[in-house]
């Protein structure tokens, strides 16, 4: 067995306050010292108490440092407060009990605020999670018609599309925008007997549009029949039922006639070109055809 170290110097004590026992030597000492630690005592750095811990009373009302301030201490120093003392509120003062009322202040979670609560006004372009006060709000909305009234400046997109304002001064839809107004207007130009002939042409940009057509035919014999088409094929007409108008004269020499095509939609996503087909099949005489080419663009 080893031999036990030396009992400690007689002016070092080494009761242990727990149990009250003696050290016999340094051994028992640090035992009694690990379990009286591990047990009931509490760290220099942040210590955590249980039960009802004491300390001493500071001086009231004088005592102005770092000392614990037990509840004596407090009372104390509410006594000396004196009759006059008025707590405002959230601080309540009954007697000599000093306590704090938050029933009217809002939490940092989930507030529900009353009354006119108030907030910085974020920058106008701000677009995050900030509060946005009134002011905010109706500066953001500056920029935008309100249900009723207001005046629109400048073109209206819708789904990507330009719509334009209408009109009061004459002028022509630009072009690409809806309203624009396409024509070829041909002057009387001789054809040729049973021929199919180019009489003009527009052409149409992307977009949906409506296509007419008015052609005047003016025998100098006997004409026998007219027939006036809109045709995507230059000097050829096209009989598709819509695109073509026919007139039967056969009769009145010298008597001009006319034959229209009404308005055709056309749809198109490229560039296309529509042509005015002037047809006429006469047995004597000569025979001019003039007419006009339209088109306007619906969207």
């Amino acid at each position: 067995m080893a031999a036990r170290r030396p009992l400690p110097p007689a002016d070092v004590q080494l009761a242990n306050p727990d149990t009250g026992l003696i050290a016999r030597d340094w051994h028992d000492f640090f035992r009694e010292f690990d379990l009286a630690v591990g047990r009931t005592r509490n760290i220099y750095d942040s210590p955590v108490f249980v039960g009802d811990p004491q300390a001493p009373t500071p001086t009231p009302p004088s005592d102005n440092d770092n000392s614990i301030a037990t509840t004596k201490f407090v009372h104390d120093v509410v006594a000396t407060l004196g009759p006059g003392f008025t707590a405002t509120p959230p601080l309540n003062l009954t007697g000599s009990v000093l306590t704090i009322d938050l029933s009217a202040y809002a939490p940092l979670a989930s507030p529900v605020f009353t009354g006119d609560p108030k907030a910085p006004t974020p920058a106008t372009a701000d677009n995050d999670t900030s509060i946005a006060t009134t002011a905010y709000v109706k500066a953001n909305l500056a920029n935008y018609l309100p249900l009723t009234g207001g005046t629109l400046s400048g073109n209206l997109t819708v789904n990507g599309v330009a719509v334009s304002n209408g009109i009061t001064g004459g002028s022509n839809a630009a072009a690409g925008t809806l309203g624009e107004y396409l024509e070829a207007n041909v002057a009387a130009t001789g054809l040729t007997n049973n021929t199919a002939t180019e009489m003009g042409s527009i052409t149409l940009t992307p977009g949906d549009w409506d296509v007419s057509l008015i052609a005047q035919y003016a025998p100098t014999g006997v004409l026998v029949v007219a027939l006036t088409s809109i045709s995507q094929v230059a000097a050829t007409l096209d009989t598709t039922v819509g695109r073509w108008a026919t007139v039967y004269v056969n009769a009145n020499p010298g008597v001009a006639v006319h034959a229209v095509v009404p308005p055709l939609r056309f749809n198109v996503t490229i560039n296309t070109t529509i042509h005015f087909i002037g047809y006429a099949s006469f047995s004597s005489g000569t025979c001019t055809c003039a007419g006009v080419l339209r088109a306007r663009r619906v969207r």
